[in-house]
């Protein structure tokens, strides 16, 4: 099986309305199909803003999924095949 690998990119910013710390999780679904976390950060008023370069893996012609959680907040999820950029939402 041909795989192809790409980048995508997580923007999270801090959200003054929320918590003094907010915890920002970062989970995938790519050519193994098991749902793993990939990533976890932590946002604070003087750490307000991050990106994160994520490697994805998927067989040719598949996708994989991105999932991003703020705290206990609602999680979304990103289908993705190509390097894209995902904006963590408030």
């Amino acid at each position: 099986a041909v795989t192809k690998n790409f980048t995508v990119n997580v923007q999270a910013t801090f959200n003054p309305n929320g918590t003094p710390e907010q915890m920002v999780t970062v989970l995938l679904t790519d050519e193994n199909g098991t749902r793993r976390q990939v990533s976890q950060i932590s946002l604070n008023s003087s750490n307000s803003s991050q990106n994160l370069a994520i490697a994805v893996t998927v067989l040719e012609g598949e996708s994989a999924t991105i999932y991003v959680q703020r705290d206990d907040g609602e999680e979304i999820s990103q289908v993705v095949n190509g390097a894209t950029t995902l904006q963590v939402p408030f």
